[in-house]
C-alpha cells in the first residue's frame, strides 16, 4: 500500500508516551499513529475498512488498540477512554 507523507505536531506529553509505546511494542511510532487513526476512523463508520500492514500483521499492541487486520478483528478496536 503506498503511504503519504504527513507532517503532525504533538504535545510534549503525547511525543513521550508514543516513544515509550513504540519501545515496549517494538513497532516503529508511526505505525502506532496509522493504527490509532484507523482505530479512530472506524469507530463511528462501520463502512471503513483499514488496510492490514503486512509486516506486522502478528504484532498485537496492548491497552486499547487491537492489531489491525489480525483474524479475529478486522476493523480494529479503541475503547472510549483515550487518556
Amino acid at each position: 500500500m503506498a503511504k503519504v507523507r504527513k507532517n503532525i505536531y504533538f504535545t510534549q506529553q503525547q511525543a513521550e508516551r508514543l516513544a515509550h509505546k513504540s519501545k515496549q511494542e517494538h513497532l516503529p511510532e508511526a505505525e502506532i499513529v496509522r493504527r490509532a487513526l484507523d482505530a479512530y476512523l472506524a469507530w463511528d463508520d462501520p463502512t471503513y475498512a483499514p488496510h492490514p500492514n503486512p509486516r506486522s500483521k502478528k504484532t498485537r499492541l496492548s491497552g486499547p488498540f487491537a492489531v489491525i487486520g489480525d483474524d479475529q478483528n478486522q476493523t480494529g478496536t479503541c475503547h472510549s477512554d483515550l487518556s
